[in-house]
């Protein structure tokens, strides 16, 4: 099995966290603090199945499939092409086109091509 870093997000702590940024009466105007998330995809080797991707990244796309409002809600960091899907799985000594299946985590759109 392999890891394959393929990006960041990064967004307002408070969806991570319940009561993140909160307002206080105390402290009205609370620092708003942002969290970087590592985006994982797992590339499996099936003894029978062959090569399995667990959740494929955002890939370079994802700005224009989200759309500007989501994008301000959790926005990419430090691209790269080297976090897009093909160029992680080469890394491995993979190619793409070898994935027999991919699953799903989150219910996201297929990002990439």
């Amino acid at each position: 099995m392999w890891l394959l870093h393929v990006g960041n997000l990064v967004a307002d702590e408070a969806f991570f966290m319940t009561g993140a940024n909160a307002v206080t009466a105390s402290n009205s105007n609370p620092d708003s603090s942002r969290r970087t998330m590592v985006m994982v995809s797992a590339l499996i080797e099936h003894p029978t199945e062959g090569l399995v991707l667990f959740e494929t990244g955002a890939g370079k796309i994802c700005p224009a499939v989200w759309g500007p409002q989501l994008n301000d809600i959790f926005a990419r960091e430090d691209y790269v092409e080297d976090q897009e899907l093909d160029a992680a799985t080469s890394k491995t000594g993979n190619k793409i086109k070898d994935i027999k299946a991919v699953i799903m985590q989150e219910g996201w759109s297929i990002l990439w091509y």
